[in-house]
């Protein structure tokens, strides 16, 4: 027996494709709403946006404020400090107790 891959549609669906937002789901076209409103930081120019503006790999966040999107370098810094701590800490860990002998 061989299945169908066909999706059964209600009989009142109407495809509409008016724009890029129109073949989202509403969950997906919130997300894509909310991102337009937040704010991303570019390293390469130092400009703070809101949108995404900048390509992918030209662009830190996103962040909720304009002030945050400003500090991006800042806590990426402070993560980046404490990850290594862990890291340290995680590989300092000590000799097994069988090299004690």
């Amino acid at each position: 027996m061989e299945k169908s891959c066909e999706q059964t549609l209600s009989p009142d669906y109407q495809p509409v494709a008016t724009g890029s937002l129109d073949l989202l789901t509403e969950t997906e076209r919130e997300e894509s709403t909310m991102a337009d409103e937040q704010f991303y930081y570019n390293p390469t120019t130092g400009e703070v946006t809101q949108g995404k503006e900048a390509a992918w790999d030209e662009r830190m966040g996103p962040y909720a404020t304009r002030e945050e999107a400003e500090a991006a370098l800042q806590t990426a810094n402070a993560r980046n400090k404490a990850a290594d701590a862990i890291e340290e800490a995680d590989e300092n860990w000590g000799k097994p107790a069988s090299w004690e002998k």
